[in-house]
Order: C-alpha cells, then structure tokens, then sequence
C-alpha cells in the first residue's frame, strides 16, 4: 500500500463516518457528553481506524494518552475470534460460530476521563453507533430502532471491506500495535504478519439485511457506493 493509497482510503473512511452522521439524523437519540456507559473496554476497530487515532496521537504530541492504554493494558477486554464479514461467510457455510467472551464489567474504555472521550472526533466507528433511545444506565442496555441495527451492521461491513489488506481488533490491541513505528510501516506497505489477537479483515460476499429493511437499506448502499 502506497502512502497516496493509504490517504485515499482514509479520506473515504471520513465520507463515511460522514453519511453516517446523516443518516443517524432520522433517529431520536438520548446520548450526550458525559453519558458514557457504552464507553467499554471492549469497543473493536480496523486498523484503518487505529492506524489515524495513532498518527493523530502522535502528531499532536498526546504520549500520555497512548501511555493510558498501555497502563491499562493488563485489564480484561473482549478479544474478538471472528469479524463481521468473516461471520456471514459462516452463516453462508453453515458454520458454527466460535464462542466469544464479552462483559461490559471489564471497565470502561482506557482514555475516558470525566465520562467523557478526549479524542471524540477521531472515535472509530465502533463507538459512534451505539445510539441509544433511551439512556442505558437506567435500563442496563441500549434501545436502538431496528433498521438503526441494520444500518450500523452494513457500515460496519463496509468499513472492514474498505480496510481490506488489515485486521480487526480490540481498540487497545489495535493502537498498542501501532505504537511502534516500524509496525506503522509494516501496515503502510502492506508487509502486516498475524499480529496478536488481531483478525484479518475479510471482503463482502453478502449484505446481512433483513427482508423488511430492503428497501431503505438500497439507498443507503448507493449512498454509500458513492462514497469510494
């Protein structure tokens, strides 16, 4: 991957996270600064997204963020053994899918800081679609409108598709990796090993998109064909 290709498809993953942005318009949503109980340790991304939170990090001389994920690193966090468009290729086999272990109890996300993100511009797409109707912390859980979930599952399928020579993992997986340089050049010329507890992302052989939904969900994916 050239530097001008790596650019290309970031400037792409910010079009993205922009029609999200409006697409989410059509929604009634509670959240606001401060309201933080979606702000977990177990929050996945790309590397793509990793990849800029880091350089980010980096170029604004923020260490001691990085610092807090490294510090913080030995915690429980949910590891995941199967990304998005890798489980609806199992859906498609019949596959059984690997268990996976996720409790929100493990903590809260490691740069929170007076409930609220230091680096709320730059959060990956895994922390902007928890949208919820009603605030979680009253009910232990988000309400989100149906064809939201949908919505969010296409995004993020698209998303990894868009990062397709990378990998998906946890947040803190994901940017400790990065914070060495020569991994960073690794990920930049494509030259990316089996990094631990990173998966590789895989491309879309099916849209996961309820009969109901069908409809809407063609407009958006022409939306976001537009986008790339």
């Amino acid at each position: 991957m050239s530097e001008n290709k790596l650019n290309k498809q970031l400037i792409v993953l910010d079009k993205l996270y922009q029609l999200y942005d409006e697409e989410c318009q059509r929604f009634n949503s509670v959240c606001q600064k401060h309201c933080a109980d979606c702000c977990t340790r177990n929050v996945t991304i790309t590397t793509l997204e990793g990849y800029r939170i880091i350089k980010h990090f980096q170029e604004n001389n923020q260490q001691d963020l990085i610092d807090k994920i490294k510090n913080l690193s030995n915690k429980n966090r949910f590891i995941p053994k199967i990304t998005t468009n890798q489980m609806i290729e199992y859906y498609m086999e019949n596959k059984e899918l690997p268990e996976e272990e996720n409790d929100s109890s493990w903590g809260a996300c490691p740069l929170l800081e007076d409930d609220a993100c230091p680096t709320y511009l730059l959060r990956p797409f895994g922390c902007r679609c928890f949208l919820s109707q009603k605030k979680c912390g009253d009910f232990g859980e988000a309400f989100q409108d149906p064809y939201l979930i949908t919505m969010n599952t296409i995004f993020i399928q698209y998303i990894e598709y868009l990062d397709n020579k990378g990998f998906t993992g946890n947040f803190t997986d994901v940017l400790l990796y990065f914070d060495q340089e020569k991994n960073q050049l690794k990920y930049v010329n494509e030259e990316m090993d089996s990094p631990t507890n990173l998966l590789p992302n895989h491309g879309i052989k099916a849209l996961m998109i309820p009969p109901e939904h069908q409809t809407k969900a063609n407009a958006l994916i022409k939306r976001i064909h537009s986008c790339f």
